[in-house]
Parts: structure tokens; C-alpha cells; sequence
């Protein structure tokens, strides 16, 4: 699980319990990828140095963590800045290992992000949750101050992306799930902590994770 550019926060924690309330079986693993500093917050959205080096570290993680426990299922959990730093970190890894998937909640990088290359580190694909409703902080916030790969237009996390070049049903795939009113009785108002709701979690996202679970 990786947080927003806050860096951990209950957000984060939200989510946590949220899958374990579903009865996920994996342990979840917040991974600190900012300064830890929350002021620095246009740092952690736009600096590319530091976006590779924890992405480098996290791909390092999960290496280290398929070697000792081989077969075992891993999946990428990212909120926000972290759903993009979970793209950038898929990308780092070597060709041998694969995730299981990644999940993005409300990614804060732009439609043409490229997503080929993530993809193809993946076994059942990538699942991205936005909404239209998303508007403050992934329309106005991403056009004044960008998005994490650098443009100034609203991110994938409120329009969707934009043209991947998988067509093959065979290979894995983009899977873009918008947001829809029944979420309303998942504590989900289409805003962008809304994805952090206990129950939206337990409800939406624990299920993709336990659908791919390897006994």
C-alpha cells in the first residue's frame, strides 16, 4: 500500500482495515515512499529523482520478497501520488518477476501516462478507480500544480487514461472502474479520500485482490 503525497496518514490506515474487515488473505505493508515530511508535499508530486529512487527501492523490496517466498501473490495498492509511484516502481522491475496486479485509487498522473510497459510486469492487469467527481484535487490541483509525470491537465484518477496499446485479450489488461452512486452507500461521495472508506474498500477493492489469490 502506498499513500498520496501526504505520506502516511490515516488514509492509508483506512484502506488497511478495510481489506482486512473483507478478510484479504495477505499481510498489507504500507510503504513509505515520501520524505515522511507532509509539507513537502509539491516535492514528493513532481521531484523525478526521488520518484526513482523509491521506486527503484520498492521494486528492490518486492524482488527480495519473491525470492524468499516464490508463488506467493503481490499486489501494488496506490492512493493517489503512490498509485503513481506504484506505475513507476512496476516498471523497475527485471523481466523475471511479475506482480500479481496493480490497483490504482484516484492516480494522480495524466491520461497519456504509458502503461505498456507496467502492464507487462503484471499477471491479471491493472484496475484504475477514478471519478469524475474528483475534481478539486485531480482537475484544478493537477493543472496548476501537475501531475506526477509532469502535465498540467487533470489525471487519470478523474478522466481515465487514454489509449493503451495491449489489444490482445490473452495478455494483461487496463481495467478502468468509474465511479457510480451505489458508492454512496459505501461512504464513497466521488471525492478524492473517498477511496479510503473501510467499507468502499471491503466492497470494491478487496474482492479483485482475493478473486487472484494464489493458494
Amino acid at each position: 500500500m502506498l499513500s498520496g503525497i501526504q505520506g502516511k496518514s490515516p488514509i492509508e490506515f483506512g484502506v488497511a482495515r478495510g481489506l482486512n474487515d473483507a478478510g484479504v488473505r495477505s499481510g498489507i505493508v504500507i510503504f513509505e515512499w515520501t520524505t515522511g515530511l507532509w509539507p513537502l508535499f509539491l516535492f514528493h508530486l513532481r521531484a523525478k529523482f526521488w520518484h526513482r529512487r523509491m521506486a527503484k527501492k520498492l521494486a528492490n523490496a518486492i524482488v527480495e520478497y519473491q525470492s524468499k517466498y516464490p508463488g506467493r501473490p503481490v499486489f501494488l495498492l496506490g492512493h493517489s501520488g503512490g498509485a503513481g509511484l506504484s506505475l513507476m516502481a512496476a516498471n523497475e522491475l527485471p523481466d523475471g518477476n511479475k506482480l500479481s496486479g496493480i490497483i490504482l485509487l484516484g492516480p494522480a498522473v495524466s491520461p497519456i501516462f504509458p502503461l505498456d510497459s507496467a502492464l507487462t510486469k503484471t499477471e491479471q492487469g491493472i484496475w484504475n478507480f477514478h471519478s469524475i467527481l474528483d475534481c478539486l484535487f485531480l482537475g484544478i490541483g493537477t493543472i496548476l500544480a501537475g501531475t506526477m509525470d509532469g502535465k498540467h491537465r487533470p489525471s487519470a484518477g478523474m478522466v481515465c487514461f487514454k489509449g493503451t496499446s495491449i489489444k490482445d485479450k490473452s495478455e494483461p489488461q487496463l481495467h478502468q472502474l468509474g465511479y457510480s452512486f451505489k458508492m454512496i452507500s459505501q461512504w464513497h461521495f466521488g471525492g478524492h479520500f473517498g477511496y479510503s472508506n473501510r467499507v468502499f474498500i471491503a466492497n470494491e477493492v478487496a474482492p479483485l485482490i482475493e478473486m487472484h489469490h494464489i493458494e
